[in-house]
């Protein structure tokens, strides 16, 4: 391990800088006064990478403090508790064709996946309202998810991407979604226009929903718009997901009925 001594701190603390040693004028003074900034060099290194495992470590720590609960216990089985998440949500772009057209569809679906063990839960799949699975993109198909015009679109389809989808709680009121074994999560939209049929895909590294423990067994979630999501047209920071309006959370339960809480650990 390189230290520096406690006279070289006291140069540094008195004078703002590092005062070189006094030496007899030599061709070996420049070595010392590099071998010098070298220590200084490698203890700020090394003081950069204990800062960022220390921010790796509270991430970890603040997940590992919260759970999801099946009947008020812990979850204890390895691939989670099948669960679903019904509700409805606003799926947007601000760039559309890159000319800033304003585009957002509502969305009526089921996500179909699993939650814990620990704070860990997956979208494995999305049903439509009529049941049948939704393709992961349009060239599979099968049943899309069809949605209603908010603004731009005069009618739409929707399909996930990138599925499984992985989220994460990090705390009893947040639950983060991040990307999976899939890649980023996102959604691919065909948007009808006046100027045509326009077909999107975003995706996003990281979407924020809002968690609390509902009354009879289910657990409340609100995705909190942030336009984040990077679209193939309208590119970086244009696409955006947020819960409806007129249906502020989405109900997340065990496919069991057994009561689903999040809990601290």
């Amino acid at each position: 391990m390189v230290i520096l001594t406690l006279s070289d701190l006291g140069r540094v603390f008195k004078h703002g800088c590092i005062e070189p040693r006094k030496r007899p004028t030599s061709l070996g003074r420049g070595k010392g006064r590099t071998r010098l900034m070298k220590k200084i060099h490698i203890l700020g290194v090394a003081m950069v990478a204990m800062l960022a495992i220390g921010v790796v470590g509270a991430v970890s720590a603040s997940a590992a403090t919260v759970q999801w609960l099946k009947a008020g216990a812990t979850i204890t089985k390895t691939t989670g508790e099948p669960s679903l998440t019904t509700g409805e949500i606003v799926l947007g772009s601000t760039n559309g064709l890159k000319l800033g057209i304003k585009a957002s569809v509502l969305c009526s679906g089921t996500f179909v996946g699993t939650v814990g063990p620990g704070a860990e839960d997956e979208v494995t799949g999305v049903l439509a309202l009529t049941g049948g699975l939704v393709t992961l993109n349009f060239t599979e198909g099968g049943p899309l998810l069809n949605c209603v015009n908010v603004e731009t679109c005069t009618s739409s389809s929707v399909a996930p991407v990138n599925l499984p989808w992985l989220s994460q709680l990090t705390s009893t009121t947040d639950d983060v979604l991040l990307p999976g074994a899939g890649g980023n999560p996102g959604w691919e939209v065909a948007c009808v226009t006046s100027l045509g049929t326009v077909e999107e895909t975003c995706t996003s590294t990281s979407q924020l929903s809002e968690v609390k423990n509902g009354a009879s067994g289910e657990v409340l979630g609100l995705f909190i718009k942030s336009i984040t999501a990077t679209c193939t047209i309208g590119g970086a920071n244009t696409g955006f997901v947020e819960s409806s309006p007129t249906d502020a959370t989405g109900l997340t339960t065990l496919a069991n009925g057994e009561a689903l809480s999040v809990s601290e650990a």
